[in-house]
């Protein structure tokens, strides 16, 4: 479980972690943490378990690209080198009551494989990152979100179909 935790590097902003070395969170690992505003993850991560982030309200930020900070996401994405993995997973509930959610950001993987109800009452997701050669979702993992829920993705896609066939929006990358 993620009991307490401490950022030496900006003693004042104690709601944003960055968490490297490890590849799966357990189940209710982040079970409604009072503090977790913004958390990274490096190139280890592969599985979210079920209810890993389960009413994590505070939560706002969930990022796997091993850089933090919008200015390093933003060079990732042109440059295309975003976290590479064979397949990443999040399983059924991780993300439920995540209310105050409104950016993932997945790593570039091969397989994003997401089960039914990964993301139920996220109500303020907006922004999903889903680069993907192939998806495995089980239903629809964001039908809790809202309509202007987007998606940058690749443009024909497997993330951009889902999109297009769930009535979301894409935003492309090469």
């Amino acid at each position: 479980y993620f009991i307490f935790g401490l950022n030496e590097s900006n003693i004042d902003n104690l709601e944003e972690y960055t968490i490297k070395g490890i590849s799966e969170i357990g189940e209710r690992a982040f079970h409604a943490p009072w503090n977790v505003k913004r958390v990274f993850f490096d190139e280890n991560l592969a599985k979210i378990k079920k209810e890993a982030f389960k009413d994590a309200d505070e939560l706002e930020v969930f990022c796997c690209t091993g850089k933090k900070g919008e200015e390093n996401f933003l060079k990732g994405l042109e440059t295309n080198k975003l976290l590479d993995v064979t397949e990443f997973s999040v399983e059924t509930l991780a993300f439920s009551g995540c209310v105050n959610l409104h950016t993932v950001i997945f790593p570039n993987c091969g397989t994003l494989k997401i089960e039914k109800n990964a993301f139920s009452d996220c109500k303020e997701l907006r922004t999903v990152v889903a680069i993907a050669e192939e998806i495995d979702f089980t239903e629809n993992p964001f039908s809790d979100c809202p309509e202007y829920l987007t998606f940058v993705c690749k443009k024909d896609s497997a993330v951009d179909k889902f999109a297009r066939e769930n009535g979301y929006r894409s935003v492309y990358v090469s």
